[in-house]
């Protein structure tokens, strides 16, 4: 499907209700704060999330099946520390599609991280959003 994603919101959880309205719990704003239940290796503070969503609003340029891959890169070393696959159903051309990601047991230590949005070619479709993790 050739889209334009319009953007990505990070939370706690999201769910699309029936009268389609998008309920979005726990939104974040850049940071990420927690409070260290004990230091983690090599005494870093270590957040364990039980879920994490990402809830993305596309355009649709087309009516094709649109398969994007999900990166969350540490930015201190560039390494991907979590990647997932979903597909996008067709929506009509014009019209927007909605895609609702709930990535679970998600485990960060403190630092920068940038979560890119992907097709299955590489190409990075959108802004890449930066979180910060910190223990507060």
């Amino acid at each position: 499907m050739a889209c334009k994603l319009l953007f990505t919101l990070v939370c706690d959880d999201a769910r699309i209700e029936q009268s389609g309205k998008i309920l979005v719990v726990g939104l974040y704003n850049y940071l990420i704060g927690f409070r260290p239940a004990s230091p983690g290796p090599a005494g870093q503070n270590v957040l364990g999330l039980s879920q994490l969503c990402l809830v993305r609003r596309w355009l649709a340029l087309d009516t094709s099946p649109l398969a994007v891959e999900t990166h969350i890169i540490d930015k201190r070393n560039g390494r991907t520390v979590l990647k997932t696959e979903s597909n996008l159903a067709p929506p009509a051309a014009g019209a927007y599609s909605y895609e609702i990601l709930a990535l679970r047991g998600v485990t960060l230590s403190e630092g920068i991280y940038s979560i890119e949005t992907r097709l299955q070619t590489g190409e990075v479709v959108g802004s890449p959003e930066d979180i910060l993790v910190k223990a507060v």
